[in-house]
């Protein structure tokens, strides 16, 4: 078929409706005169060139060429000379056309202007390959096949043109690339075929060479439903009269190849195939199908079994909507009979060639679905891997080259993350895990070990396996780095990993310890025997502690254990360390610690595997910290990590405050749980004689708080502020009436806000009853400066302004202080005091002049 004349095929199959005014006589046409526009026209395929006849006699060959859209050069078979403008493949029309073309039924397909460089980065088409010529023209690229192909001996030089040429499309419309079919006679003189591709590049190049991944599908227009232009199959009697109109497009057929898929469509379905047939449809782009009703027809040998897995797999990954049916053309009864190897869609329709559509149709819904034969799920599919095989990022077939020498060809298959995830976890039991974006393998008696690099995660594979991975490098295949991060994004998560128990556990922990039986009690009061608690009460409230630690309470239920002593070296320190050896130790923080800063440690690798912190040794004698209150019944702490940015962890910090004299303002005092011991009988080896019995003995001592822990709520009065921890903890332990009693008694005696507040509403008594008020009646406006002061003498320490409103104000919340607010007027702020009189007295400041005199004013700097 020479160029001319399939152009002028492309120019009718573009635009059906001109199909009206065009009859087929012979292996030709017959219309009206593209040029004139008038008389008849004949356009003849002949044996040395395109015939083209104007019955008028009055239109040159020239100037019907010019209307058409072509060159002179392309009514001949010599490509080489002066190919015209993209020929030889069914291209659709372009927006603008000739200007002399005077047939308006016959619309023109011309080359159009060059792309802007503006439309440059917008063209889907790839950047030409370097090294790899590129020609200017299709025509001239189809030369050079043709000449590559006599060179190697596959054609003859009559034979030098495609036989077949399929146009693939981009979805934007623009040609992607053209396969081009070759027939061929064997050394045994049979005949073969052969198929070569010319690719589209970037500013209308083209490259004797495929498309190398993403490649769209054979009939991705009709999919999309475009109505600027369709990929039309080249050739044959579709073109004629125009193509059917798609009767449903909810349903779309998988072929193998071009030729399958272009028989199908005639039949007016959606009809599809994947550039390269079976040997590669991992680099076809199936996105597109995407939720529409997929039917694949294989072809009716080994290859197109193979094909109906390749693409059942690759349609799961990228088509997860899609319903996927498998319909195979051997199960025609009528067919089945003359049926042979390889036969496919093109087969089967010839087969029916003088049957009507409506027919063909019925027959083809009818075939049986064999989808059940196929895995039904991608994960079904993956091979397993076993210990000794290694994990690979693809899969290899061996196929058969279409051709007389029947050579072998090892053909690549990709395989998804998933599929690859799927085949390491088979393989290693479901390992790695992950917590707080961290790969982490925990196998046997062996410690938690953390892969945080790819580096790590492969050297473990290769380890565990014992084989090293396979993970080729290839623009389909996936890279070890995307595979870790898809570990990362896909393993089973956990918030947090634990080396040590905790009762209840928490669904979303993962614990790295050992199993645990149930303890009979005695090594927990062996250990509780090393220190001497003050009371019975404090014994059980040592024990409390020590089995908050591996409870699995509400986070940011856990209040703060507070041990004390009216001696001096009686071992509160000693107290709090050994226990937190109990879960791994203790952080450290001091009240004038920068609490941001310490922060950061409690999100750090090390911070996040500590349980206890310890406040030791505080000397204040008023404890109070803001952060601290609020901290403690936080449910997550967050702040800056180091090196990482914003972050958070689950507060499951249990927090130890060591004091002689505890005085505590009362939020951090209702926080509070209160410990008193004695000085005990010290003997030498006393520190490493308990740390010995610790180690020794630890899981036993856990097995006994974990017995602690599973006794049954006991039902007494009383409550503390943490609801959680009473029933979790307290309440499960023999004495805890009691416990509740002594702890809500020294609760109070260490609530120096409550002693305070008493204390000053009697100093401000009588500092006005001094100066001449009448405090039970008169509203006084106290400036800021003079109770400043007087609290100040009350409380026995600096404050400041501020620092004693944020006090005062909270001892008038609490209900201790009821004879004050906060005040202002215009003149000044200060601290109201509560009366019955309608007029407020304004001259605290005056009245202490006259009775102290200069000395104020030196007191106020003046």
């Amino acid at each position: 078929m020479y160029p001319a004349f399939q152009h002028f095929q492309e120019v009718v199959a573009a635009h059906p409706e001109s199909g009206q005014h065009i009859k087929q006589e012979g292996s030709g046409y017959v219309t009206r005169c593209p040029s004139c526009g008038k008389n008849r026209f004949s356009f003849t395929d002949g044996d040395r060139g395109v015939v083209m006849d104007c019955f008028s006699g009055g239109c040159s060959t020239e100037a019907i060429c010019e209307a058409l859209g072509v060159k002179m050069s392309q009514l001949f078979h010599d490509y080489s000379s002066e190919a015209g403008s993209d020929c030889g493949q069914p291209q659709p029309p372009r927006t603008t056309t000739t200007s002399v073309a005077r047939n308006k039924q016959l619309p023109q397909a011309t080359a159009g202007p060059s792309r802007k460089r503006a439309e440059h980065d917008s063209d889907p088409a790839p950047d030409p390959v370097a090294g790899k010529k590129v020609h200017k023209t299709v025509g001239k690229a189809f030369a050079a096949l043709g000449w590559s192909l006599q060179k190697s001996g596959t054609l003859p030089e009559a034979e030098s043109l495609p036989h077949k040429t399929y146009t693939y499309f981009y979805a934007d419309g623009s040609v992607a690339c053209i396969v081009c079919r070759y027939n061929f006679t064997t050394a045994d003189g049979g005949r073969d075929k052969t198929y070569r591709q010319v690719t589209r590049v970037k500013d209308d190049g083209w490259q004797c060479l495929m498309i190398k991944d993403n490649r769209p599908l054979y009939g991705l227009l009709d999919v999309l439903d475009t109505e600027i232009k369709k990929p039309l199959p080249s050739g044959g009697r579709a073109f004629l009269t125009g193509l059917p109109e798609i009767t449903s497009r909810k349903t779309v057929y998988v072929n193998e190849g071009e030729k399958a898929a272009a028989a199908l469509r005639v039949l007016g379905v959606l009809s599809v195939s994947p550039s390269n047939g079976a040997k590669s449809p991992q680099k076809t782009d199936w996105r597109p199908l995407n939720g529409l009703r997929i039917v694949i027809l294989p072809d009716n040998d080994e290859s197109g079994e193979n094909f109906a897995k390749r693409v059942i797999r690759l349609l799961r990954q990228q088509c997860p909507q899609s319903a996927i049916e498998v319909r195979k053309f051997a199960d025609d009864p009528e067919f089945a009979d003359d049926i042979q190897s390889k036969d496919d869609a093109a087969d089967w329709c010839e087969f029916y060639e003088r049957r009507d559509r409506n027919e063909l149709l019925q027959k083809l819904v009818s075939l049986p679905d064999r989808s059940a034969e196929y895995p039904e799920t991608a994960e079904q599919a993956t091979t397993v891997v076993s210990r000794g095989e290694p994990l690979a990022n693809h899969e290899t077939e061996t196929t058969k080259e279409d051709g007389g020498d029947g050579k072998e060809t090892v053909v690549t298959t990709p395989l998804s993350l998933q599929e690859i995830k799927e085949n390491l976890h088979a393989a290693t039991g479901g390992w790695p895990k992950v917590t707080r974006g961290r790969l982490f393998v925990h196998e046997g008696d062996e410690d938690v070990r953390f892969l945080e690099s790819p580096h790590q995660l492969f050297a473990w594979i290769g380890s565990r396996m014992n084989a090293p991975p396979h993970f080729k490098r290839d623009s389909f295949l996936h890279t070890k780095e995307e595979f870790y991060q898809h570990l990362i994004f896909e393993s089973e998560e956990f918030s947090r990993v634990e080396t040590f128990p905790e009762f209840p556990q928490q669904a979303d922990v993962y614990y790295a310890h050992r199993e645990l039986e149930t303890g009979d009690g005695s090594h927990l009061e062996k250990m509780l025997d090393y220190f001497l608690p003050a009371t019975d009460a404090d014994r059980t409230l040592i024990k409390s502690m020590i089995c908050t630690l591996v409870s699995g309470i509400e986070y940011g239920q856990r209040p703060l254990f507070v041990i004390s002593s009216p001696d001096r070296n009686a071992g509160k320190t000693s107290l709090a360390q050994n226990v937190s050896l109990l879960v791994g130790g203790f952080l450290k923080w001091s009240e004038r610690q920068d609490f941001d800063k310490f922060g950061a440690r409690l999100l750090s690798s090390e911070g996040r595997a500590k349980r206890v912190v310890l406040i030791d040794n505080v000397k204040s004698g008023r404890f109070s910290h803001d952060e601290l209150e609020s901290v403690i019944t936080l449910e997550t702490i967050s702040g800056r990590q180091n090196n990482v940015g914003e972050s958070s962890r689950q507060n499951n910090l249990n927090w130890i405050l060591t004091v002689n004299g505890p005085s505590m303002s009362r939020d951090i005092s209702t926080r509070a749980i209160p410990i008193q011991i004695r000085m005990p009988k010290r003997r030498d080896d006393y520190t490493e004689s308990v740390r010995s019995f610790i180690r020794e003995h630890l899981w036993d001592i856990l097995e006994d708080c974990i017995a602690e822990l599973q006794r049954p709520v006991q039902d007494v009065s009383g409550s503390t502020r943490f609801d959680s921890w009473d029933r979790g903890v307290l309440k499960r332990l023999e004495g805890a009436g009691d416990v509740l009693q002594v702890i809500a008694s020294r609760q109070g005696g260490m609530d120096v806000d409550f002693k305070e507040s008493g204390d000053v509403e009697s100093y401000f008594d009588e500092k006005l009853s001094e100066l001449g008020y009448l405090p039970e009646t008169d509203i006084i406006l106290i400036p800021n400066d003079v109770a400043t002061e007087w609290f100040e003498n009350v409380v026995g320490r600096r404050v400041g302004t501020s620092k004693m409103k944020r006090d005062l104000n909270r001892m008038i919340d609490a209900g201790h202080v009821t004879r004050m607010h906060d005040a202002r007027n215009s003149k000044m702020r200060g601290i109201g005091w509560n009366g019955v009189t309608s007029f407020e007295h304004c001259d605290v400041e005056d009245r202490i002049l006259k009775q102290e005199g200069d000395d104020f004013n030196k007191r106020r700097g003046f």
